[in-house]
């Protein structure tokens, strides 16, 4: 059984139409955390979808549920 509190959304962090970070907030809006985007990796698609996916992976693993 999840609660609120282990729900979070995610919203990307952009600067000069480039992703810097993806941030997570639980859904009552206060923030959880952040995850930095390599600035060495190419920011292509791939590697950005590669990213999330991976960002996914870890706050699930945490025991959070990513909202839609």
């Amino acid at each position: 059984m999840t609660t609120n509190n282990m729900k979070l959304i995610s919203a990307d962090v952009m600067k000069d139409g480039k992703l810097k970070a993806i941030e997570y907030h639980y859904v009552n809006g206060d923030f959880a955390f952040q995850a930095m985007w390599d600035p060495r990796d190419e920011h292509t698609e791939e590697k950005i979808a590669e990213f999330r996916d991976w960002c996914s992976k870890m706050a699930t693993r945490l025991g959070y549920v990513i909202e839609p």
